[in-house]
């Protein structure tokens, strides 16, 4: 650890006594390490895997991965987390508490200069993300691109937020997304799997792609794996005696 950034800026003969505060977590996938609003408590660092940044609508601006650092803000500036930190895979990481965090920060001003740069360059890449996020939207409809052709789209380019297909044959459908991962479906009466294997079927509709989340699915399990259930949709059509198709 001591060739991580956050510890090359503490001389080396300190660096056993400031490692010892540390203790570790480990987190599984989709996991919240910290929710925005909350108090803030611990300074993170990724040591295996990886975590997502979302902003307010549960959209991704950015990933730590190992080495990197997260939860500094609210015990720097004594506010409330302000961002909802997720994470992306199974990972571990390592956490101090908000006195001692405080305490090493005194000590040592060259981790000062360290987060100057860090919370610069963090604003920098949000507002470019934040821009990307919002020109990101789709609309369309399904004569030119079928469902299951749209929906590997959204699932190739790990988008999050809600699909919205109308004019269908039994009224309107509605899908959330995270990070292209299907978690809720809902078309004709149907939940889950079997409102998305029934819209698999439509072949006329209008739909749109509205970027974000809200918070309440942040962490939402996910309905299956992808690319499982499409193919088990594909699978079903195929199946369907000819004179049940419209």
């Amino acid at each position: 650890m001591s060739n991580f950034a956050f510890f090359r800026n503490i001389d080396q003969n300190n660096l056993n006594n400031v490692i010892k505060y540390f203790n570790l977590r480990d987190c599984k996938k989709n996991d919240i390490i910290l929710r925005r609003g909350d108090p803030g408590g611990h300074f993170y660092i990724v040591v295996t895997g990886q975590v997502d940044i979302l902003n307010d609508a549960g959209i991704p601006i950015s990933t730590l991965k190992r080495g990197e650092v997260f939860g500094e803000m609210s015990l720097i500036c004594e506010e409330n987390v302000g961002a909802t930190v997720q994470a992306s895979t199974d990972c571990q990481l390592i956490y101090i508490g908000n006195k001692h965090f405080k305490t090493i920060l005194h000590k040592y001003p060259s981790l000062q200069s360290y987060f100057t740069r860090l919370m610069a360059k963090r604003l920098t890449d949000s507002n470019r993300v934040r821009s990307d996020d919002y020109a990101s939207g789709m609309i369309g409809k399904l004569e030119e691109i079928p469902p299951e052709a749209l929906f590997q789209t959204l699932n190739s380019n790990h988008k999050t937020g809600i699909l919205t297909i109308t004019q269908l044959q039994k009224g309107t459908a509605r899908f959330s997304l995270r990070q292209g991962a299907l978690i809720k479906a809902s078309y004709a009466g149907s939940k889950g799997e079997s409102a998305f294997f029934e819209v698999l079927r439509e072949k006329n509709g209008r739909f749109k792609f509205t970027p974000g989340l809200p918070p309440e699915d942040f962490d939402a399990p996910e309905i299956g794996y992808f690319m499982k259930l499409l193919m088990e949709g594909l699978q079903r059509i195929d199946e369907r005696p000819a004179s049940q198709v419209s």
